[in-house]
């Protein structure tokens, strides 16, 4: 049986509608859902651990790198395998519709 594909997206953070403009960044959301301490607990217990390079996430790359991660550039979860499970904080402004299940 093939491991379990654990898939960090990349985001671009937007500002809540509540300050404003919707699609306006926010410079100060560095959050993400993953980081490279569980992402070493997950490679250690068999999972495959793909990290979107991002120069605004909390974590630097090399942090994942160095974990033992597969770097990829941003954007690539698009073409990720179907059976990848990406991991995310919303759903992007502009997600294309995929055919999955």
């Amino acid at each position: 049986m093939a491991p379990v594909h654990v898939w960090l997206r990349a985001e671009l953070a937007l500002s809540a509608p509540s300050r404003g403009n919707a699609n306006a960044p926010l410079e100060t959301e560095r959050r993400t859902v993953l980081s490279p301490g569980d992402a070493r607990k997950l490679l250690a217990s068999g999972f495959r651990v793909t990290v979107e390079r991002s120069n605004t996430r909390i974590f630097a790359d090399a942090d994942y790198e160095a974990a033992g991660c597969e770097l990829v550039p941003s954007g690539a979860w698009l073409n990720a395998p179907r059976d990848s499970v990406v991991l995310g904080l919303r759903v992007p402004a502009s997600a294309p519709a995929l055919d999955r299940p």
